[in-house]
């Protein structure tokens, strides 16, 4: 450290530096002022962006709700919606319900590229649950089983264990593997007592399979 004997020194010392660093220090404290202003402008923006998707999509269940006949119009709104609106919480919601209209429309590839954008984006385990069994049962449909059963291969089923396993009964039995098919019939048996006449009847109609095989 520097040693000044005078007042004076000390004061010369300091306007010297002041003259070499000043501009630097006054540019820092005016970044560094900016840096809060516009951290405050972004918290700004996205609660405005928040606001305008909330406000959107309540319009959007309000058509949705009100004209389910023609699902041309809450399609229209819902795309407006995922364009404007992205990184806010209602990108996956809007994402499910364009998948489901779309899907009655017969769009198949619409639907599909909607549950996949949730499969590639959502962090929400339900939402990742849901789309991925649809999207599931879309490919069931489509005789594509082996993207199926890639799909429905995921060791955490949570609480959509009978779904998955109800699906998987499905698939197998669509492949003639009765012996899986039955397995996978009686865990989603066991996963949702309220269904499982539902899925008894499966079981029963694969036990006659069976037989006559």
């Amino acid at each position: 450290m520097l040693m000044y004997e005078t007042e004076e020194e000390q004061i010369e010392a300091l306007k010297k530096w002041w003259q070499a660093n000043g501009r630097a220090v006054i540019v820092g404290i005016i970044l560094g002022g900016g840096g809060v202003l516009a951290w405050h402008l972004w918290q700004q923006h996205k609660t405005e962006v928040a606001v305008e998707a909330s406000i959107k999509y309540q319009a959007m269940i309000a058509t949705m709700e009100a004209d389910n006949t023609d699902a041309n119009r809450t399609i229209q709104q819902g795309e407006k919606l995922l364009a404007s609106a992205t990184n806010t919480p209602y990108m996956e919601s809007t994402n499910l319900i364009l998948a489901k209209l779309k899907l009655q429309q017969e769009d198949i590839n619409g639907a599909k590229a909607h549950l996949q954008w949730i499969l590639d984006h959502s962090k929400t385990p339900e939402m990742l649950h849901i789309a991925r069994l649809r999207l599931a049962k879309i490919l069931f449909q489509e005789d594509e089983l082996d993207k199926a059963f890639v799909l429905l291969s995921v060791e955490d089923q949570g609480a959509f264990m009978a779904s998955y396993e109800e699906l998987l009964g499905d698939l197998y039995v669509a492949k003639q593997e009765f012996s899986k098919a039955r397995s996978a019939y009686q865990k989603a048996q066991l996963a949702n007592l309220q269904g499982s006449e539902f899925i008894q009847m499966k079981l029963d109609d694969l036990a006659e399979v069976t037989v006559n095989n």
